[in-house]
């Protein structure tokens, strides 16, 4: 079985286009300037609002906490009195941003507040 090909005459609308098509799309990506990919916006661990934080006191209960910050994001099996909240932000064109919410339990009562963020620039 022999295969037709076909005439050089019929190729040339084909290559013509495709040419063409390649010129338009180069013209046009150069016509929005330098090339950016699309990043999104990722967002990971607890989101601890200042007006939640600032209600936050030493004394209170787990319980009163769990209530104002909602459940930690790691509870230490081997200290099950430190609570950690950790947030991370990474927007478009900024740097990534984190900040991390220690608290530290006597028993049931809340003894010491650690709060670190970070802006990434450093």
């Amino acid at each position: 079985m022999t295969r037709a090909t076909p005439s050089p005459g019929k190729l040339r609308p084909m290559r013509a286009s495709a040419c063409l098509f390649a010129a338009l799309l180069a013209l046009g990506a150069g016509a929005c300037g330098p090339f950016e990919p699309h990043r999104i916006e990722i967002q990971q661990g607890n989101i601890v609002d200042a007006e939640a934080l600032a209600d936050l006191r030493v004394g209170m209960t787990q319980r009163q906490v769990l209530f104002l910050l909602g459940s930690p994001v790691i509870r230490d099996p081997f200290n099950e009195g430190r609570w950690d909240y950790v947030y991370y932000v990474s927007l478009a064109g900024q740097p990534a941003r984190a900040r991390r919410l220690t608290l530290f339990f006597e028993g049931d009562t809340l003894a010491r507040i650690n709060d670190r963020y970070s802006d990434g620039a450093s």
